[in-house]
């Protein structure tokens, strides 16, 4: 294994004339992978199956690796396979079989649902900006609705007869979310009272404006989103993304069914919806311990 290694290593660096640096790094992500294969009895053996190099990923993402360091391992490990096929020295070239980093996505720490209670009550309502950052966190968090469609969201998407709000996703996709009349009547104080101090007698249809009155973007509401997590002084990871996640997680900790999680996020795929699977399981297991006569 040592040699072969080596060999590889020299090979991209003749023939590819990579950097320094991208060369350490396919070294350390196949010292990694050496080290594995000794620690677990295969010795200085090259890998003749994709099976030991997934299992190696496997313990990897387990171990808490970021989705990009797997995702350079990955790719690393597949330039690997093909130089051995191409020097003979494995009878076959597997590196397709390997399978790709989506599935190692991690959601980021989530807030707790305390957490986010303590962040949707820091913007002071009684004050004119106030009332609009309350309304814009309440939104986020009551609908899971990504930075780009409060961005594209119009007064007119907020529905207060259905309680519900439109969203336009990827694509243009629309969706109807369901929305809690606690968020819905911070809003609705907002319209009456804020909005259209803010707006004044010019048109404009977006829900959320900026003090000048025009349409709040996404630099805007991430830098509302952030001030405000540091003034509860939650984690300065804090993001209008992570109240999205916060969405999901909480649901189904409460109980939702993952395709009803799927459809109020605007998942395409259900395969999207799974990385919050662990939270599933995690309550399952809740339910089986506390129930089960064996549990």
């Amino acid at each position: 294994m040592r040699a072969a290694l080596q060999s590889f290593l020299d090979t991209l660096r003749a023939e590819l004339g990579l950097s320094p640096h991208t060369l350490d790094a396919y070294q350390t992500d196949l010292e990694h992978f050496r080290r594995y294969q000794i620690r677990t009895g295969a010795g200085e053996a090259l890998p003749t199956r994709a099976e030991p190099i997934l299992a190696f990923l496997a313990e990897q993402h387990r171990a808490g690796y970021a989705a990009a360091t797997l995702a350079r391992r990955l790719v690393t490990l597949r330039l690997f396979v093909r130089f051995l096929h191409l020097e003979r020295l494995i009878p076959a070239d597997y590196s397709l079989a390997l399978e790709t980093a989506r599935g190692w996505k991690r959601i980021p720490d989530v807030p707790s649902s305390r957490q986010v209670e303590l962040l949707l009550r820091t913007p002071d309502p009684t004050t004119l900006l106030g009332l609009r950052d309350r309304a814009l966190l309440e939104l986020f968090y009551a609908t899971g609705a990504r930075v780009s469609e409060i961005v594209r969201m119009d007064v007119a998407h907020v529905d207060f007869r259905s309680s519900t709000v439109r969203c336009y996703g990827k694509g243009r996709k629309e969706r109807l979310v369901p929305i809690a009349g606690l968020t819905l009547g911070v809003i609705d104080r907002y319209l009456e009272d804020t909005r259209p101090r803010l707006v004044g007698v010019e048109p404009e249809r977006a829900l959320f404006v900026s003090r000048t009155g025009r349409p709040l973007d996404r630099t805007g509401i991430w830098r509302i989103v952030k001030r405000y997590a540091m003034r509860a002084g939650l984690s300065s990871k804090i993001s209008p993304h992570t109240l999205r996640h916060a969405f999901a997680t909480h649901l189904l900790e409460g109980g939702a069914d993952l395709r009803a999680v799927q459809e109020m996020l605007g998942h395409a795929d259900i395969a999207t919806t799974q990385i919050y699977t662990h939270v599933d399981r995690a309550r399952l297991k809740r339910i089986h311990e506390e129930h089960h006569p064996r549990g």
